[in-house]
């Protein structure tokens, strides 16, 4: 790769390239540190929420998940297949649908956490700790006021 792309500075650039610029190569780890575990980026993802929420219904995933709702019906039906997750209807409203992680999910989960953890280690070794925990901090608040719609 040549210097003048690796070394590309997007500090003039707004916030939202700069933030889509870190996403695209952060993911960029993610993934490769998941090659060779049968699961890809996009499933991890799904994976991740529904085993970090326990149980969620659909319409709230797709709203947390960045792909089209055929898509990601599909992604979730893999996860099903794979017996990580699976379905059950709302007992409060039976035309919800809740996505829940399964044992077997949760043991995935666990596992693919760790290269995800190296993936995320790696993509900040270069701050300091507190400025990791600082960022850390700003986009948790970023993510919660764009999701209140407070923009």
């Amino acid at each position: 790769m040549p210097a003048e792309t690796r070394s590309l500075r997007l500090s003039d650039a707004p916030s939202v390239l700069l933030l889509h610029a870190v996403t695209s190569r952060t993911s960029a780890l993610v993934a490769r540190a998941l090659e060779g575990t049968g699961y890809r980026l996009d499933q991890w993802r799904v994976l991740d929420i529904v085993a970090r929420q326990r149980c969620i219904a659909m319409s709230a995933l797709a709203e947390a998940v960045p792909m089209p709702a055929p898509s990601l019906t599909r992604l979730v039906d893999r996860l099903v297949e794979d017996a990580l997750l699976y379905r059950a209807d709302d007992p409060g409203d039976r035309r919800r649908v809740l996505v829940h992680v399964s044992t077997r999910g949760e043991q995935v989960h666990q596992r693919l956490a760790g290269f995800v953890a190296a993936a995320d280690a790696e993509a900040l070794a270069a701050l300091p700790p507190d400025d990791v925990a600082r960022l850390r901090g700003l986009l948790q608040r970023l993510s919660d006021a764009l999701v209140a719609g407070e923009f």
